[in-house]
């Protein structure tokens, strides 16, 4: 069973609360009968808004949640609950990785 995973995404002027879960790599039959072929990646807002397993389908359109999912997709097993997600930094537009707005979870 995959646990939630709480994390804190960053970007320009922006500091989003988020979570995300992974489907486990033995779907079971009902995740199958929904169309899911592998492993998906669910991310959204903690308000319960922005919920997807689609990387572009997160709305506002923007790319805040777009990149941070496309990232978070290919690296979700090296991260823990409590981090953060740099956009900016995955974007090389930065040199270093922001610290945590919110602080210690």
């Amino acid at each position: 069973m995959s646990r939630v995973k709480y994390l804190e995404i960053r970007d320009r002027l922006t500091c989003v609360k988020a979570f995300a879960f992974k489907l486990p790599r033995e779907l079971p039959a009902l995740a199958r009968a929904a169309g899911f072929g592998k492993p998906a990646v669910f991310f959204g807002k903690l308000d319960g808004t922005d919920v997807t397993y689609d990387p572009f389908k997160h709305k506002p359109v923007g790319r805040t949640m777009k990149e941070a999912h496309l990232w978070l997709r290919d690296n979700y097993d090296s991260v823990e609950s409590g981090d953060v997600i740099d956009v900016e930094y995955i974007l090389g537009e930065t040199d270093e990785p922001k610290e945590s707005e919110v602080g210690a979870y």
